[in-house]
């Protein structure tokens, strides 16, 4: 309701203002067609006629412009010849060229000021829509979306470039408060619902900034994006650490479109998606892989356990009674040496036997 009283009131306001400048072009109009036609005022006075133009420009639009610079131009020739006709001298006719002359240049001039204010006024138009169009995507979208200010940490940055500074990773491991001073640089200039939502309030007064809460102080993304901040990149992504309100860890997907221009530093988007949630359930899917990947192998060690337990028991078994053997016929008087000798034999086979067994199942794991 108050912003249609204020439309109202600004119509009524810009009324009166045409009513008062094209009253007042009427009336310099009508005194100057009065002094050149029925005074002896040997002047260009029809060059004043510029001035009622000019009034009447802020009342009139392109069309009524062209008029009153034809009733004007009328004025005045009617003006030349009620005066001069029908023999004019020279001095006046060439008075009258100046008077027309002045005023076609007056109106051309009008003419282009009006293209140009029209010009200006769409370009406006088009802007107050971009901005309300950019507005309304800023705070109705989901995804959580700031604007910082960066014309200060990239000050800061351009200072460590010039003085030789390449490496920000390693600038800041060799300088340990520069991450801290790097995001105290940082001003949050607004933040929408989605952003609260993930992050908590940005209006806290907490020393050196709400920022110093949110990134944890050995970011490795934040060290990333001020190196891509040096080499000049237009664009980040990656995904970052941060601490809520409450002090909880989010993962999230950070994205920054930084502009070209470095005086637009003062106005960077920022956006975060929350992949908390994606990030838990790929650690949790990691490691119930890697423990199905010990049970498989314990599951395939049991199993090849059994196995190997089973083809080797009849080697051992063979040899173990024909150790017991060889030792009956060694202990009989006299020793039976060719007794003993076949069943050193047969030890001897089925230890090989043995040995093929081990050397298969190393096989298989090699």
């Amino acid at each position: 309701m108050t912003q249609v009283l204020e439309v109202r009131l600004a119509r009524q306001g810009a009324g009166s203002h045409d009513s008062i400048f094209g009253g007042a072009a009427l009336f310099v109009a009508l005194m100057v067609f009065a002094a050149d036609t029925f005074t002896e005022i040997e002047g260009a006075i029809a060059v004043i006629y510029a001035i009622s133009l000019l009034l009447a420009a802020e009342a009139v639009n392109r069309l009524g412009l062209i008029l009153l610079t034809s009733l004007f131009m009328v004025f005045s020739l009617a003006s030349f010849f009620f005066t001069h006709a029908p023999d004019p001298d020279f001095p006046t006719f060439l008075r009258l060229c100046v008077a027309l002359a002045a005023l076609a240049v007056t109106a051309a001039l009008l003419l282009r000021n009006e293209n140009a204010r029209s010009a200006l006024l769409r370009t406006n138009a088009a802007l107050l829509e971009s901005e309300e169009r950019y507005r309304s995507i800023f705070d109705r979208t989901r995804v959580a979306l700031w604007e910082r200010d960066y014309s200060k940490l990239l000050q800061y940055i351009m200072v460590l470039k010039s003085a030789g500074v390449t490496d920000m990773k390693a600038y800041i491991k060799d300088h340990p408060d520069a991450l801290d001073e790097c995001i105290g640089k940082i001003k949050v200039v607004d933040a929408n619902d989605a952003a609260v939502e993930l992050l908590g309030s940005f209006t806290s007064g907490e020393p050196g900034g709400v920022l110093h809460r949110i990134i944890p102080k050995d970011s490795d993304t934040f060290a990333s994006l001020l190196q891509a901040i040096m080499d000049g990149a237009t664009y980040f992504e990656d995904n970052a650490e941060v601490f809520n309100e409450a002090g909880e860890r989010r993962v999230v997907l950070l994205g920054i479109s930084f502009p070209t221009d470095p005086q637009a530093f003062n106005r960077v988007i920022v956006s975060m998606v929350d992949v908390t949630q994606r990030e838990e359930a790929r650690m949790a899917l990691a490691e119930a892989q890697a423990e199905l990947s010990r049970a498989s192998k314990a599951a395939m060690i049991g199993a090849l356990s059994a196995s190997l337990a089973h083809e080797l028991n009849q080697p051992l078994g063979a040899i173990a009674v024909n150790s017991q053997t060889l030792v009956r016929w060694l202990e009989r008087d006299p020793p039976d040496i060719d007794a003993a000798k076949r069943s050193a034999e047969r030890i001897l086979r089925d230890s090989n036997r043995a040995s093929d067994i081990f050397k298969s199942t190393r096989s298989m794991w090699l």
